[in-house]
């Protein structure tokens, strides 16, 4: 008689570190070069230029992208986009409702982003203003009570790399919660 075992459902803070683990991971292997102002770009096409060429008016499994990446440049959300992606989600849609514009457009309440499936907001808004320093698509506003924390962690870490890896970092340390 075989046993047989029940998969066991992970909790969105148990998914985030493992997102975040997984970030880690893909930089180490190279596969992920951390870059301030770049959403998704491997080697031969940015995310968003795939999906225009090969979405535009039909469904593609977003995975289709991601998992043909063998090297690319990445800011915070596009490193965890495309783990998330990768490791949890199935994920389709047209270049109208998964392109980097749609995905950022997280702080609309009907957004589809599929880092909305695993983060809050606050989160990504915090961890893209840390990372970018401000610069980034979508950020904090200046009485926000984290801006200062958020700005002397970047300049801890000049170097992006170590930025991305101590951010991700602070989230498996912080039980899937980033905190500066």
């Amino acid at each position: 008689m075989t046993m047989t075992t029940k998969k066991q459902k992970l909790t969105k803070a148990e998914i985030r570190i493992a997102i975040a683990k997984d970030v880690i991971a893909q930089i180490k292997a190279k596969k992920y070069k951390p870059t301030q102002g770049t959403w998704v770009a491997d080697e031969n096409q940015s995310y968003d230029q795939w999906l225009y060429d090969n979405a535009l008016d039909c469904k593609v499994d977003v995975r289709d992208y991601t998992n043909n990446i063998k090297k690319c440049n990445v800011c915070a959300l596009g490193s965890l986009f495309v783990s998330a992606v990768n490791k949890y989600n199935n994920v389709y849609g047209t270049y109208w409702s998964v392109s980097a514009e749609e995905v950022f457009n997280i702080d609309n309440e009907y957004s589809e982003s599929p880092l909305l499936r695993y983060f809050t907001l606050n989160q990504l808004q915090l961890i893209e203003f840390t990372f970018e320093r401000g610069l980034g698509v979508i950020g904090l506003e200046d009485d926000h009570p984290m801006v200062e924390k958020a700005n002397a962690f970047f300049l801890k870490y000049s170097k992006s790399k170590d930025r991305l890896v101590a951010i991700m970092k602070n989230i498996i340390k912080n039980k899937g919660t980033f905190k500066p």
